[in-house]
């Protein structure tokens, strides 16, 4: 089973604990990405990892720093997983909540084969999402957003 990494600031350790528990009574394993906290960087900080003019053009408004750190947090995560010798692995932030199809779920998306996504973002049920196929996902139905990243 691949890690789940829980993407948690320090201060925030009752959101890390519900992150643990809800990982562990469904079996996965898990490890936690210290957040960067995007309201602690300096205005250099942002600069070098923020294009404001791109985002004006590509973005629907600005970013605040929590969500420049958000996403550096999430970088993070994808250096954990490039560095662990598992083919992947789950990003979560620590305010996810789980019900019974989590493990399940993840457990079929490492069993799938062929394995023709690079990345699925799960999302609540909700009509606007595409079901996941359930006979391709072992009868289990949730939401999915499948994509295929462009080659490096």
């Amino acid at each position: 089973m691949w890690t789940s990494y829980v993407i948690n600031l320090a201060p925030n350790v009752e959101r890390m604990r519900n992150s643990a528990r809800q990982l562990e009574a469904q079996g996965l394993p898990w490890r936690r990405i210290d957040a960067v906290n995007g309201w602690e960087l300096s205005e250099d900080e942002i600069a070098r990892v923020y294009d404001a003019r791109a985002n004006a053009r590509r973005g629907k408004y600005p970013l605040v720093p929590a969500e420049i750190g958000c996403y550096l947090s999430h970088i993070e995560a994808w250096r954990a997983i490039a560095a662990s010798d598992q083919p992947g692995g789950f990003i979560f932030e620590d305010d996810f909540a789980a019900n019974g199809t989590l493990g399940p779920v993840l457990r079929a998306l490492v069993e799938d084969e062929p394995r023709d996504w690079d990345m699925v973002k799960l999302f609540p049920s909700t009509p606007i999402h595409a079901s996941m196929p359930a006979a391709r996902w072992g009868g289990i139905s949730a939401s999915w957003c499948p994509t295929r990243c462009p080659p490096a």
